[in-house]
Formats: C-alpha cells, sequence, structure tokens
C-alpha cells in the first residue's frame, strides 16, 4: 500500500501518479504542490495499491526512488 496526493484545480482533482511509502509523505508533497500552482484550490491524500516511486525529503523536496 501506498499514498499520493491530489489537487483540485476548478473543482477537478488530478495526480501525478507520485506514490509514496506514508501518508506524512504525500501530505507534505501535496501541500507543497499546492502552493506552488495558482490554480490550485485543495489537496487530499488518497490510499493507493500502487508501489511507493517517491519519497518526501524535508531538505530536497520530492524525490524519485530509483528501481
Amino acid at each position: 500500500m501506498s499514498y499520493r496526493y491530489e489537487v483540485n484545480v476548478q473543482g477537478k482533482w488530478y495526480d501525478n501518479q507520485a506514490f509514496f511509502e506514508t501518508e506524512g509523505e504525500a501530505s507534505k508533497a501535496g501541500y507543497n504542490k499546492m502552493f506552488n500552482w495558482t490554480q490550485c484550490d485543495d489537496y487530499r491524500v488518497v490510499p493507493s495499491d500502487q508501489p511507493a516511486n517517491y519519497r518526501w525529503n524535508d531538505t530536497d523536496g520530492m524525490v524519485a526512488i530509483s528501481n
């Protein structure tokens, strides 16, 4: 199980296929994305059955996991 964030833009929810190991990591990434996009109204975190492919690093931000 993993978690992803979705951002709300003009009433529609969008994601970028970034999956995180923890809900906390996905929340930090979603919060960061919400304040970097000018059209974003809100964000949420949802569970996923996809494997984690990103991690959140408090210094660098969102970092891809290489397989």
